[in-house]
């Protein structure tokens, strides 16, 4: 097992499909390499692979803290100029963070299922930007 939580268990084989189905519909946005992407989600499943789905398009992930104040994270998303922001929709108001797109993981999964879930054909420099941290 790659991960084992209590409501889910994914092999090693079904995190990376899974992972690259993200990743895979991720690209609709076309972000240049190295774009911050912002996750606001509680420790599990949705969060490995919503991390590794960053990293697969060449991107950086911002984690976000759920204890901060919503100014905090907001603040930090405008800063780290953040263009989407991964979360579950029960965490936040469509409108509270003006800067970025929100993508609620927890309301994509028939849109994600129909994804591919081979890997990317997408070269990621190793020197690239992959966290930024505040």
């Amino acid at each position: 097992m790659a991960i084992h939580s209590t409501n889910c268990s994914l092999t090693y084989q079904q995190l990376n499909q899974r992972a690259n189905q993200l990743a895979h519909w991720l690209r609709q946005y076309a972000l240049p390499l190295e774009t911050p992407i912002a996750v606001l989600l509680s420790p599990g499943v949705d969060l490995i692979v919503s991390l590794l789905a960053i990293l697969k398009i060449g991107c950086a992930y911002l984690s976000l803290d759920m204890q901060q104040s919503v100014e905090r994270n907001s603040l930090i998303i405008q800063d780290s100029r953040a263009k989407l922001l991964i979360t579950y929709q029960a965490l936040i108001s469509e409108n509270q963070f003006q800067s970025c797109n929100p993508i609620f993981i927890d309301s994509l999964c028939n849109s994600i299922n129909h994804q591919p879930d081979g890997n990317l054909d997408l070269e990621v420099k190793p020197h690239a930007l992959v966290k930024i941290i505040y």
